[in-house]
């Protein structure tokens, strides 16, 4: 799955998320017209959010109406798990395995935890192939 950056200001997004998770204040390490493979997506409370490698090459969670789908194939090795954040609240994944087998990963991964870190640049490299 590939998606094309529209917003990098999160001025187009509902403003839940500018509230909560993303204020359009920021500057976020993302440019409008590149493209960005995706590595997850999450279903929460108000909206969808895509896992990708940002500009700054880190992998970071935005709000998916900051871009446009422009492929919707998926990786045959994608799954689908949810779990229950720390408010209660139930979010649903899809992605790589370990993203939705391991209730740790996603914590670890955004922690920059070198583990996690190495599990997510594995599924990057082997993306590269894909798209």
């Amino acid at each position: 799955m590939r998606v094309k950056c529209v917003d990098e200001k999160a001025n187009s997004i509902d403003p839940r998320w500018n509230e909560r998770y993303f204020p359009n204040t920021i500057d976020y390490p993302l440019t409008v017209g590149s493209s960005y493979t995706v590595y997850s997506v999450r279903f929460i409370e108000i909206g969808v959010e895509i896992l990708i490698v940002d500009d700054g090459q880190r992998p970071d969670w935005y709000p998916f109406d900051m871009f446009e789908l422009i492929d919707n194939s998926l990786p045959v090795d994608w799954e689908v798990g949810n779990l229950k954040n720390d408010e209660g609240e139930n979010w649903v994944f899809f992605g790589y395995p370990e993203m939705v087998q391991d209730e740790d990963h996603h914590d670890l991964l955004i922690e920059r935890d070198i583990s996690a870190l190495r599990i997510f640049f594995g599924y990057v490299d082997k993306y590269k192939d894909i798209y």
